[in-house]
């Protein structure tokens, strides 16, 4: 199936960090999903490298990332209730010279990369979902995996996102529920352009 490939990859992602001593907290990060805090704030993010994944570092849950019009180099990952909004397709997002996040694992780079809590074997826990992320108005574009992919998501929103020249997946979500796809566009992926499958 879909997610038991990528699954296993996550595992072997995790150990990797662990063993390596990179990030001892790299378990800890896939372990439970944050929910919304009362406090919400709105992150203004400039283009450059690294500069998405800087912010969704210092955001809490609940809060909204406004991606300024230019060229991101980034690979992101998202476990936690957010917001990310671009200004249409002149906010780009591509793959960064040397990737790092814990969803990227040897050449497979995604682009932005929404999970929720998965077991030590790497499966989906549909108990504990990430809930209501909300990424729209941008575009992903060259990355060797997914532009947009969400594993064990309930609410995931892809709202006017252009994802194209992928290695993957389009747009994608596996082992969720309630998403919501609308006017996007998904064109020379590998995979499928949008794809929703393996609901629980």
């Amino acid at each position: 199936d879909d997610y038991g490939k990528w699954g296993k990859r996550m595992t072997r992602r995790t150990r990797v960090a662990a063993v390596g001593g990179i990030a001892l907290g790299v378990v800890a990060v896939w372990a439970v999903p944050a929910t919304a805090s009362s406090h919400h704030h709105t992150w203004q993010v400039k283009p450059g490298t690294g500069t998405i994944s800087a912010a969704v570092a210092k955001a809490r849950p609940g809060d909204r990332l406004d991606l300024a019009a230019g060229t991101f180099y980034d690979s992101v990952a998202i476990q936690m209730t957010l917001t990310i909004r671009g200004e249409g397709p002149s906010t780009v997002i591509k793959p960064p010279p040397a990737p790092h996040s814990p969803c990227d694992f040897g050449p497979s780079v995604e682009g932005l990369c929404v999970v929720g809590q998965v077991d030590s074997q790497g499966n989906p826990v549909p108990t504990n979902p990430v809930r209501d992320v909300q990424i729209s108005g941008l575009r992903t574009t060259g990355f060797s995996d997914s532009g947009v992919f969400g594993l064990n998501t309930a609410g995931l929103s892809v709202t006017d996102v252009r994802s194209d020249h992928n290695g993957g997946y389009g747009i994608a979500r596996v082992a969720s529920t309630g998403p919501v796809f609308a006017a996007n566009t998904a064109s020379f992926n590998r995979g499928g352009g949008p794809y929703v499958g393996d609901p629980p």
